[in-house]
């Protein structure tokens, strides 16, 4: 299955051809308008790509695609700024050869997928474990039902004073 990615940012160093010719699906923004537009149509990008090599990206970029998206951000940084690497998965530095940053992408991809699967597979049995509690816990709500009116089913001689089957209760 094709790699789909978003890539933001201008691209002077020609990234974007070098993903195209390794199978990727790319979608290209220019401003932080299209940056949302994409990442609210395509949920499921494998990567966003952030590249900041004419200096114009804006934390507010970052941040965008950190508060819509689980997919790595990748940052291909300008080299005279400082950036905050709390939100960015992976920095490719200026002059990084095009097979070594690829294949970190790749390797990234393939590691954001594994934990999504294993996030989606655990949300499923989330949801199993709390359908089979509420079936218990409907159980267990007739079964107590059940008991308070047997206990009070055999409790009823009791309010005339005496035992089934004891017809004289001086008797004894």
């Amino acid at each position: 299955m094709a790699a789909r990615v978003i890539h933001f940012g201008v691209d002077d160093c020609y990234r974007l051809s070098v993903l195209r010719r390794a199978g990727y699906i790319i979608h290209d923004c220019s401003n932080l308008i299209q940056l949302g537009t994409a990442l609210d149509a395509d949920a499921d990008a494998d990567a966003v790509m952030v590249n900041d090599s004419d200096g114009s990206v804006t934390e507010h970029a970052i941040s965008l695609a950190r508060s819509r998206t689980l997919a790595p951000i990748v940052l291909f940084p300008n080299s005279k700024r400082k950036y905050r690497t709390d939100q960015i998965d992976l920095v490719v530095p200026s002059f990084t050869p095009p097979q070594e940053w690829l294949l970190e992408l790749a390797n990234l991809i393939v590691h954001s997928r594994a934990v999504r699967e294993c996030s989606r597979l655990l949300q499923e049995q989330s949801q199993q474990l709390r359908r089979e509690s509420e079936q218990v816990r409907g159980k267990s709500r007739e079964e107590r039902a059940r008991s308070r009116r047997e206990a009070e089913r055999n409790a009823e001689p009791e309010l005339f004073g005496h035992a089934e089957g004891d017809s004289n209760p001086n008797s004894k």
